[in-house]
């Protein structure tokens, strides 16, 4: 989806529409031809133009008593959005359930509307110059327009090393900004207002622990019955629990998947999920793991414009590669763990917090044997202690925390990032989740980490996008999000577990044995650094000569982090794949030089 207003860039697409505005500005609305599909409508007056990329889960529901435009022909996203805005206006937004970019042209107002789905799935980029108006599901588009800088963000980009993505409004490009989910914005002649149509909450008042599980359930029926309604989905199936339960949900309503996708090279994934897609009776696949990771990291770039995504996501290509055929359906259990509660910096959190109602006299003991075994979990919880919220959560879940950062980069990229700019983001995700109503530190962690996870999420949607592949999360629905919100915090999860709601949700149902594993997420083997194409990009990438000449990051802090993965000392994959991804970016700018520091904005 592209629209433009007082821009141009290039010849007319195919497709296109072209227009003016009440000042006389050409107003173009273009599909595009590669990532999600993308439908178009016009109003019976010609004056009200509609552009949607993705899909509305609910469309069926919301098309029900409308005529098509055409006899026998298909009611399509953008005419439901187009009837909706005609019948209740901006208001008729928030009966939308999907995975979805819009924007809606009202030649009467002179007025173009830009709506991104409430969890924000689907991308959503705006280039704002005065009176010009760029906005696209895709970066490389507004890129190209004239005028429009590459000039990079040194501050964004630290973020993505730091958080593992680029939270709120900011991209990598400065001159370029994100629609935030549930977002609308509103532009008017030159002016730009924005407006949150949905935002989580948490209330005062919160559900009873005998009403929560029933409501998880119902709510994880009705989105898995929505995005599987009218088409044949195969899984992605993992051992572990939120593919699991994604897969007995759909059994237990009679709708199982054709099929179950799992990927080899985890001989304990590969068992786990044939059991699981044996019991359900459902047809399992194991699909070859193998990647050219040379190609991966090339796609990765051209898709988003710079770095994204996170490692776990990016093994699911050869997965999702079998999922099916152009436009096929693919669903997988992915955002359970963010949207149900209970992740390992929530559970962190809960274990510090029993450790300081211990009594004085035992914290003392624990101080003085924190202090001779340093590295120990005694050392762990007494470390983490004093610490506040933004601190906590920055230590316990950032790529690279504070002390590490300050030896990552160069004095010349210390200087533009800032010491604490990372953090600056985070206290301004907590003071969200503070307007939100989050009163209770985890509630504000729950609201931090899920809307951290979101972006990974979108970049996953987007990579299977680019395959043809239409890929769904049923836990991914903002439904069922707010009931979750609505939940007392402590039911989310406890130190040890994880997940309490959605194993209460679909007991019976879920086998007791995948209830209690922990959470594993998918990453490569560790000899898959050592040999075929991930270690050739690994090798080329972060050779000490490159990273030299990048002058970005200290070359013996690399060294460092590659020698103590490859001893196993410590998992580095996912700082690796960071320092990759951002590496080979820069490099495709032409900035693989220390004079990148005059061309970057800090």
């Amino acid at each position: 989806m592209l629209a433009l207003i007082g821009w141009s860039d290039g010849p007319p697409r195919p497709g296109a529409w072209s227009g003016s505005s009440g000042s006389g500005a050409t107003v173009v609305l273009s599909p595009l031809r590669s990532g999600a599909a993308t439908t178009m409508a016009t109003s019976a007056s010609g004056q009200r133009r509609v552009l949607v990329t993705g899909v509305l889960y609910n469309r069926h529901e919301l098309a029900s008593g409308m005529a098509p435009a055409e006899e026998g022909g298909r009611i399509d996203e953008a005419q439901v959005v187009l009837r909706l805005y005609e019948e209740r206006g901006a208001q008729g937004m928030t009966a939308l359930r999907g995975a979805f970019a819009a924007c809606i042209w009202d030649g009467r107002r002179s007025q173009l509307l830009l709506i991104r789905d409430q969890l924000g799935m689907m991308p959503l980029y705006v280039a704002h110059d005065g009176p010009r108006l760029g906005a696209s599901s895709t970066l490389a588009p507004l890129l190209r327009l004239p005028g429009v800088s590459n000039t990079w963000d040194a501050r964004a980009l630290d973020a993505f090393l730091t958080l593992g993505c680029v939270p709120g409004t900011a991209t990598v490009y400065p001159a370029v900004r994100q629609v935030r989910p549930g977002e609308l914005l509103v532009w008017d002649e030159g002016r730009l207002r924005q407006q949150r149509y949905w935002h989580l909450a948490f209330p005062e008042r919160r559900l009873l622990r005998a009403d929560g599980a029933g409501l998880v359930r119902q709510r994880l029926l009705e989105s898995l019955a929505l995005r599987q309604a009218g088409s044949k989905s195969s899984l992605l199936l993992s051992g572990g629990l939120d593919a699991a339960a994604v897969l007995v949900a759909s059994v237990a309503e009679r709708q199982p998947p054709v099929r179950a996708v799992t990927v080899g090279g985890l001989e304990r994934e590969v068992r786990g999920a044939a059991r699981l897609a044996a019991r359900a009776g459902v047809e399992h696949v194991v699909v070859d793991g193998t990647i050219d990771w040379t190609t991966v990291v090339d796609e990765v770039l051209a898709t988003h414009g710079g770095p994204a995504g996170s490692l776990d996501a990016l093994l699911l290509g050869p997965a999702l590669a079998m999922a099916g055929g152009h436009r096929s359906v693919a669903l997988a259990g992915h955002g359970g763990e963010e949207v149900l509660g209970g992740a390992a910096v929530f559970r962190a959190w809960l274990a510090v917090a029993r450790y300081q109602r211990l009594p004085g006299v035992v914290r003392e003991a624990a101080e003085v044997w924190a202090h001779m075994v340093p590295n120990g979990p005694v050392g762990w919880l007494v470390g983490l202690a004093p610490l506040a919220p933004v601190a906590f959560f920055s230590r316990q879940a950032s790529l690279f925390p504070p002390e590490d950062r300050a030896e990552l980069y160069t004095p010349d990229a210390l200087a533009l990032v800032g010491e604490s700019s990372a953090e600056e983001l985070l206290a301004g995700l907590f003071a969200d989740a503070m307007a939100a109503g989050a009163s209770n530190p985890l509630d504000a962690i729950h609201h931090v980490a899920l809307h951290l996870r979101l972006p990974q999420l979108s970049a996953l949607h987007a990579d299977a996008a680019a395959r043809g592949i239409d890929l769904r999360f049923p836990f991914v629905d903002h439904r069922l999000a707010q009931v979750v919100a609505s939940m007392p915090p402590e039911r989310r999860g406890t130190p040890s577990q994880r997940q309490l709601l959605l194993r209460r949700a679909l007991a019976g149902l879920l086998p007791s044995a995948v209830g209690r594993q922990a959470h594993r997420p998918l990453v490569p083997a560790a000899e898959a650094w050592s040999s075929g194409t991930l270690r050739d990009v690994l090798e080329d990438t972060l050779s000490p000569a490159r990273v030299h000449a990048q002058g970005l990051f200290r070359p013996e802090a690399v060294a460092r982090i590659r020698a103590e993965h490859a001893s196993g000392v410590r998992d580095h994959g996912a700082r690796l794949w960071a320092l990759i991804l951002t590496t080979r970016w820069l490099d495709r700018l032409g900035w693989a030089t220390a004079a990148w520091a005059e061309r970057a904005v800090g």
